[in-house]
């Protein structure tokens, strides 16, 4: 019986050491804790120039490395207003993009219209201000009548042929921009008759210093609202705000569908449990399954909204990929390992153990 109790003494002491050695060995020997996941990829960034219900046109740009929509420009046009725009023109046998590439040119008849008034106007005013400060000459009466008559003859003839376009359009003969050219020709017709009329009015009378002072404001006026209305015809112009690939996209309101790869992003769900490991800014190695070595990362977002995903408690994790694996494409769901910073063999087993 007391053979029997030095011997079990003896096993529980030997146990006892070898645990010990264990565990003072298990400190100094250190491997790396990978955490196994499926990651989403997505682009850099992506540009979507698409058509609203209403005609408007919407482009957006996401950055997925912020995590936001970092450029959003909506263009709202108005009831009636006849907008043309051409894709294939820029587009035609491409396939890469360069940020500041001319996509495409909007026309705009509203736009049109308004510069066409507002260049008139400003040539009612200097023609104005030119006629009232030469003071009456009998040349300048008759020169500005003959105008007038003239212009009048333009007019009756501008103006059948802009009724005949009219009823052509309502047939539907002719296109909407074929008649908005006879409209815009007769409307400048117009502007120059004022513009002669004005001349004459202004030579056959006088004009006071202060009248003067007042034609000359409205000219700074007129000139602003020009600059104006050419800056906003200049907005028309659609440039591409990234680098990027054009991708195919089968919805009819997508006009441009385009992709930065030259980095990826990866959209990680990380348990509670391992989020102590993660810190925004922080490197890291990945591995995905069935593509061959180790790739580098570096955190940027921690998402600090708890989700479930397939019964776990998870948060989503940001990683941008400094190189990347062929294999990669947008929207791949793949299985992969985020390598951290290496851990004791006792820290490990007692995580895997408690996990």
């Amino acid at each position: 019986m007391i053979y029997k109790q030095k011997k079990t003494i003896h096993i529980v002491l030997v146990f006892f050491i070898i645990s010990l050695i264990f565990l003072v060995i298990s400190s100094f020997i250190k491997i790396p804790y990978r955490i196994k996941t499926y990651s989403e990829v997505f682009p850099k960034e992506k540009w979507l120039l698409t058509r609203g219900n209403g005609g408007e046109l919407i482009s957006n740009v996401f950055d997925y490395t912020k995590g936001y929509t970092t450029e959003y420009n909506l263009s709202q046009f108005e009831r009636g207003e006849f907008i043309s725009l051409n894709l294939n023109k820029f587009l035609k046998n491409r396939k890469e993009l360069s940020k500041g590439d001319t996509i495409a040119v909007l026309q705009s008849s509203n736009i049109q219209d308004r510069l066409i008034s507002a260049e008139g106007e400003l040539d009612v005013a200097i023609a104005n201000l030119k006629s009232q400060s030469s003071g009456q000459k009998e040349e300048l009466i008759n020169e500005a009548e003959n105008r007038i008559k003239y212009t009048n003859e333009k007019l009756a003839e501008q103006k059948v042929l802009f009724d005949r376009a009219k009823q052509l359009l309502d047939k539907g003969i002719i296109s909407q921009q074929e008649y908005e050219l006879q409209k815009w020709t007769f409307d400048l017709l117009g502007i120059e008759k004022k513009i002669f009329a004005a001349q004459l009015e202004n030579i056959k009378s006088g004009v006071k210093p202060e009248d003067i002072k007042l034609l000359e404001s409205q000219i700074a006026a007129i000139k602003n609202k020009l600059g104006f209305l050419k800056n906003w015809e200049s907005n028309l112009i659609i440039v591409s705000p990234i680098d990027g690939r054009i991708t195919s996209s089968l919805s009819p309101d997508t006009l441009l569908n385009a992709i930065n790869t030259n980095k990826f992003v990866l959209h990680s769900p990380v348990k509670i449990y391992d989020l102590s490991e993660f810190s925004e800014g922080k490197n890291l190695k990945l591995s995905f399954v069935n593509i061959d070595g180790n790739f580098s990362g570096q955190i940027l977002n921690i998402n600090r909204e708890v989700e479930i995903v397939s019964g776990e408690q998870v948060v989503f994790v940001s990683i941008l990929l400094d190189n990347q694996p062929k294999e990669l494409l947008p929207g791949l769901i793949i299985e992969s390992s985020l390598i951290l910073n290496d851990v004791t063999l006792f820290d490990y087993l007692v995580r895997l153990i408690t996990n």
